[in-house]
């Protein structure tokens, strides 16, 4: 599940103030 952190500068930034996108939760 560790491939979920390698996402796109994109969708952290969308998150903001979450670095960590959610993990398929």
């Amino acid at each position: 599940v560790l491939q979920r952190i390698r996402v796109p500068r994109d969708d952290v930034i969308k998150m903001g103030s979450t670095w960590f996108p959610n993990f398929g939760v």
